[in-house]
């Protein structure tokens, strides 16, 4: 558990099927808030359905196992004990993780939460032996791809192990970052 230099700020692992709840909420949150954005920019032919479709709670629900360990990390960030903010890692290829889901809460951006999550994902990557890091970004999240690059990564190509379908790679942005190892 880290405590960042707010009062009564926490960034921590997430415990299994005791914080699963909370991190469905959050992925909620998540996922609500990129799918209006994202509707914005994209045509109307039926990608904005595939896209909210595949984020139900049951779906994110069976898509907890791949941020837990060994294979992956889960980080939540709580401000006096609620949750604003939250990150998952996950392993896609031999020695290469993703970074997921970065969201922080829009009533506390601005604050350095998300450079935080970042970095302790980056550091979680480090302790499971990850050598690159990946991710991907939807490309009118100016604040994420600006995140990315600050942290480090470059941007790439599409890259196997994605989970965003091939008809809206055009929409997205890749990026990636070498560890060292």
């Amino acid at each position: 558990m880290t405590r960042l230099s707010r009062p009564g700020t926490v960034i921590r692992e997430a415990v299994g099927g005791v914080d699963d709840e909370v991190v469905i909420a959050m992925f909620t949150e998540y996922f609500e808030a990129a799918i209006r954005r994202v509707a914005e920019h994209l045509p109307d032919n039926g990608m904005v359905d595939d896209l909210v479709s595949s984020t139900g709670q049951p779906q994110l629900r069976a898509s907890l196992p791949q941020f837990r360990r060994p294979h992956g990390r889960l980080i939540l960030v709580e401000q006096s004990g609620h949750p604003v903010g939250i990150g998952a890692l996950r392993t896609i290829g031999q020695d290469v993780g993703e970074v997921k889901r970065l969201y922080v809460s829009p009533r506390v951006r601005r604050k350095g939460l998300g450079q935080a999550i970042g970095k302790r994902l980056l550091d979680e990557a480090q302790s499971m032996g990850l050598c690159t890091v990946r991710l991907d970004t939807f490309r009118g999240f100016g604040e994420a791809r600006q995140l990315a690059k600050s942290g480090g990564f470059h941007e790439r190509g599409p890259y196997r192990g994605t989970d965003i379908p091939e008809p809206l790679w055009e929409y997205w942005k890749f990026y990636e970052l070498q560890l060292p190892c």
